[in-house]
């Protein structure tokens, strides 16, 4: 289908230009564009057969698809649709890691007034499949002023909307969706947006986050994750419980055992005192307090411990080295120069991935250079010949060494 639209000239757009002509005048979605073939994708590197260690992603037709991205262009165009500042989630020119320095940069900044930082990283069970649609709908017409025709229209679309799982080659029954918007859908980001968006400004509104300035910067949001900054534990608490009322008010829920609490400006002496007193409630559950946390892609830790970083950026990149060695990336395989790029364009980026914002030592920028040449020296051949350059000294040596193996010229620039 995307094919014959691509390349389908004058006929398919004014097809299409009559087709979409007459959705919006009778204000009606065909059930046809309501029908999701939904595949289930494993997260991150689980293999399990559990419910929730898979994302479920909607495959709707393209005609369908472009109808959305027509609505959503007119919509971002209007100055009251625009989201809150502190959200990064599907923005331009925004990513995971710009949500991440924005924490960061918080940090720092109470790190030299000395003063503590508590932050509450908080995660939504299955946000985009629980969210409430009529919820949504409500926002969407008082919050962001989107009504008449263009508000029907988005109503019609999350009426009776249908769908069916594709495992294994083998289909289910249909069945009807209540609640969720779905994850592979033009529309469904900014409507999702627009579902969750004002939780930033009823905690700002609280007055218990951190301002910098008069600005407020106490709860960044990327899509649904969400961060709470508060330099007083009194002040958490009460965002805490501001963010617990907020989600029985829109129902939907925190999952419990994925939002913990870290606390940034203390000694370890001092923290090990406090943490055996200090309590943490979101509503009637009781969440953790730890020293390390996952989040956004990036590893959090209360000393700011650059060995947690360099130590998965390692095993990321000694991954991304074998999948590339399978795929011929090595010695007797592919040309070594083109195994070499390959390493550059995949391998590195995903191995230095959120680096912009990791404070390395020496001993840490060692070790991502044995990762990033060892691979290069897998490919290239000269592992034997590495391997004693590393029995002989230290690492500075062996870089000055290497350059020379066997009478074999190597530029060290050309390894990368």
């Amino acid at each position: 289908m995307y094919e014959h639209l691509k390349c389908g000239g004058e006929m398919i757009i004014h097809a299409l230009l009559n087709l979409y002509t007459c959705i919006i005048d009778r204000e009606e979605i065909p059930s046809s564009f309501k029908l999701a073939v939904k595949i289930p994708i494993p997260k991150g590197n689980k293999k399990t057969h559990m419910f929730d260690d898979h994302r479920g992603i909607s495959l709707l037709p393209c005609v369908n698809k472009i109808l959305e991205r027509i609505v959503l262009s007119r919509l971002q165009k209007q100055q009251n649709c625009l989201h809150h500042p502190l959200q990064g989630g599907y923005q331009k020119q925004q990513d995971a890691l710009t949500t991440c320095f924005a924490i960061e940069e918080v940090l720092n900044h109470c790190s030299e007034d000395n003063d503590k930082v508590y932050a509450a990283y908080m995660d939504i069970s299955k946000a985009f499949d629980t969210m409430w649609i009529n919820g949504m709908l409500y926002k969407l017409y008082y919050t962001k002023g989107v009504t008449g025709k263009t508000w029907r229209l988005i109503r019609n679309w999350y009426l009776n909307m249908k769908e069916f799982v594709i495992v294994e080659g083998k289909s289910s029954r249909i069945y009807e969706l209540g609640q969720g918007t779905r994850q592979g859908g033009v529309l469904s980001p900014w409507l999702f947006l627009v579902f969750i968006d004002n939780r930033i400004e009823e905690l700002s509104n609280i007055k218990s986050g951190i301002c910098i300035n008069t600005v407020y910067f106490g709860s960044p949001m990327f899509a649904d994750d969400l961060t709470m900054l508060s330099r007083m534990k009194s002040g958490l608490d009460k965002m805490l419980r501001c963010a617990s009322e907020y989600s029985n008010k829109w129902r939907f829920t925190f999952n419990a055992t994925k939002t913990v609490v870290l606390t940034f400006g203390e000694s370890y002496r001092e923290r090990s005192v406090n943490r055996s007193i200090r309590d943490w409630h979101l509503g009637s559950r009781v969440i953790l307090e730890k020293e390390c946390w996952f989040n956004l892609g990036k590893i959090w830790h209360v000393n700011k411990d650059s060995s947690a970083f360099v130590s998965k950026a390692v095993t990321r990149g000694r991954e991304s080295g074998m999948v590339l060695m399978k795929m011929g990336a090595r010695y007797g395989g592919l040309n070594p120069i083109i195994s070499v790029q390959l390493w550059k364009r995949i391998g590195i980026p995903k191995m230095l991935y959120g680096s912009e914002l990791w404070q390395l030592n020496c001993n840490d920028i060692v070790e991502l250079e044995k990762c990033k040449i060892l691979r290069c020296v897998l490919y290239r051949g000269y592992y034997l010949e590495y391997q004693g350059l590393l029995r002989e000294g230290c690492w500075a040596y062996h870089q000055s060494k290497l350059k020379s193996i066997n009478g074999n010229c190597i530029f060290w620039d050309d390894l990368y």
